[in-house]
């Protein structure tokens, strides 16, 4: 029933656009997973980039749908921070889905630092689903001749998956 209330008060604050810090954190730090989800959820969607500081501690947490969603949420915001790229930088290292949405979100930031994770990403073959999201990721970019090459030589992939990406990307 305790979890249902905090449920509750994030859904609202949520509608409401209503960030407050002290009750996110509440959230945050609560040992419900489902409630740390829900939090990091409405910090993405709630679109203050004050929220950045919380969510990023939340790419650490213990459960991983938590960690996915954080790294969806810092997207959404758009918070072009050092820090905030530096934390998607390290979680896009992994290959689970948390990881895969780092990668999404460090596209959508479009910084120089984020083009060069998914340049290393592209050029060392990651996973094959997290080398399929920064394929995706990486078409956010202006062209530059050495991204045209690391994109170009994914066309001729023989996984039909990874190539349909290289072509949108180019």
């Amino acid at each position: 029933e305790a979890q249902i209330d905090l449920i509750g008060d994030v859904m609202r604050r949520e509608d409401a656009r209503q960030y407050d810090a002290a009750a996110f954190a509440r959230f945050l730090a609560s040992e419900s997973g489902t409630v740390r989800l829900f939090a990091v959820r409405a910090l993405g969607r709630i679109g203050n980039r004050s929220a950045s500081a919380q969510l990023v501690p939340a790419l650490a947490d213990q459960d991983l749908s938590v960690r996915t969603d954080a790294a969806f949420a810092l997207g959404e915001l758009g918070d072009t921070s050092q820090s905030v790229v530096r934390a998607l930088i390290t979680a896009s290292n992994g290959a689970g889905p948390d990881a895969i949405e780092a990668v999404a979100a460090l596209g959508k930031l479009r910084t120089d630092s984020a083009r060069a994770r998914l340049e290393t990403i592209l050029a060392t073959g990651a996973t094959t689903a997290v080398v399929q999201e920064a394929l995706l990721a990486i078409w956010r970019f202006p062209r530059q001749p050495g991204t045209t090459q690391l994109i170009a030589r994914y066309a001729r992939h023989r996984e039909e998956e990874i190539r349909w990406r290289a072509v949108y990307a180019l």
